[in-house]
Parts: structure tokens; C-alpha cells; sequence
């Protein structure tokens, strides 16, 4: 973690929620990743980080990484529920 970045480049936990709950509801889903999810997903390094002012925030660039990772296992999940034998 580096402590040279912007608070312009990147997102708080908080923020990158929004992000995702947003594109999340633009593709038909109701449910939403609440902000502390993410701050724990954060925490635990499953989303990279480095600290601003001594708070962990995400660089965009990881922020659009991990939103399409996220999504595309969202949309992995319903996919595979909806299938019915």
C-alpha cells in the first residue's frame, strides 16, 4: 500500500458500494452489497486498497477490476439458479 495517491483516484468503501449497487440495478437485480461488505471485502484484501490519510480506499482501476468481477458472478449465480432439470 502506498500512501501517494489522490483522493480524486480512488473510492471509499462506501463509494464503490454505490458503484456496484447501481450497475447492479441497471442489469435487473434487487438486491443490494451493502457498504460494509465491502469495507470488510476491503479489509480482508479481497479488494486491493491503499490508504489515503490513513483510510483504505480503492484506485479506480481496482475499483472497475473488481465491479466486473463481482457483477459477472452475480450474474453467474442467477444464470445458474434460473436452469431447471
Amino acid at each position: 500500500m502506498s500512501d501517494n495517491q489522490t483522493t480524486t483516484q480512488t473510492l471509499t468503501g462506501y463509494q464503490l458500494a454505490k458503484v456496484v449497487n447501481a450497475h447492479l440495478k441497471e442489469l435487473g437485480f434487487e438486491k443490494e452489497i451493502p457498504a460494509q461488505m465491502v469495507y470488510s471485502y476491503i479489509k480482508q484484501g479481497f479488494i486491493p486498497s491503499v490508504v489515503v490519510n490513513g483510510q483504505n480506499r480503492v484506485t479506480v482501476e481496482a475499483a472497475k477490476a473488481w465491479v466486473k468481477k463481482y457483477v459477472a458472478r452475480k450474474q453467474e449465480q442467477a444464470k445458474a439458479t434460473k436452469i431447471t432439470l
